[in-house]
């Protein structure tokens, strides 16, 4: 993680929480998923 600058760091850390969010997604309410939203 030295290469990464912390803005990098910051950004890296919110597509791993929302990859964690889209794991906990309940898919057997389809096609009514409530999808989280990706960082931008």
């Amino acid at each position: 993680m030295g290469r990464l600058k912390d803005d990098e760091k910051a950004q890296y850390n919110a597509w791993l929480d929302y990859l964690d969010l889209l794991e906990e997604v309940d898919t057997s309410t389809a096609p009514d998923i409530d999808w989280p939203v990706a960082p931008e």
